[in-house]
């Protein structure tokens, strides 16, 4: 039986670590961070056989994929998929050297100048080009949840409301993923809970009101 392509499950973990996992020392210090992040465990085994170290008799099991999709930002491996089946093909060679630009700003500043008011004008400018290139915004978000900036005030201080139930709410899950802390969980679900009780997403928005009665 052939089994289904886990490698864009691989490759965003993989994004999320903020490396290729290629050595067993990667999988052991992915599996302390995936505990870290998510309160779950997986061993260094199961890592090893999942990103192809070591040879796999069985596919991953469904906690498996579930807890990967959890480090990586999502619910569950469904609803990883359910996004994954959404997604298009966001390559653009002409603006590629604009997007890699934007991520060699936010990733360059010091921890320090996040709160220099520059930033507001910055941030603010950048959203504006990103909503001229819709197909950029996800990779944007992404690169920019590992930043102090893209957190403190893409995330926070920038809530795009008109989009939270499109591109911003999306990028929520980077920007969980990153900072997974009593503040940005609050910060995370509470947005969630207006996002679903705007849309009338009953089942979803209950979802995250128990993960914010969690911290609250």
């Amino acid at each position: 039986m052939q089994h289904p392509n886990y490698d864009p499950l691989k490759s965003e973990v993989e994004r999320c670590y903020g490396k290729r996992i290629v050595t067993y020392s990667d999988c052991l210090t992915l599996s302390k961070e995936i505990t870290l992040r998510t309160g779950f465990r997986l061993n260094v085994n199961t890592l090893r056989r999942f990103f192809g170290l070591v040879q796999a008799v069985y596919p991953p099991s469904v906690t498996t994929l579930d807890i990967l999709s959890r480090f990586s930002g999502f619910q569950s491996f469904e609803n990883y998929r359910i996004f994954q089946t959404t997604q298009t093909d966001a390559a653009d060679v002409g603006l590629s050297p604009l997007l890699h630009y934007a991520d060699v700003l936010f990733n360059s500043a010091a921890a320090t100048t996040y709160t220099d008011p520059t930033w507001t004008g910055i941030v603010r400018e950048t959203i504006l080009f990103m909503e001229k290139h819709p197909h950029l915004i996800d990779t944007f978000q992404r690169n920019i949840a590992r930043t102090r900036i893209g957190q403190d005030i893409f995330f926070e201080q920038f809530v795009n409301l008109d989009q939270l139930n499109g591109n911003f709410g999306a990028g929520l899950r980077y920007y969980l993923a990153q900072k997974n802390n009593r503040e940005g969980r609050l910060f995370t679900h509470a947005l969630l809970c207006l996002r679903y009780y705007l849309t009338m997403d009953a089942q979803s928005l209950e979802r995250h009101y128990h993960e914010l009665l969690q911290d609250a």
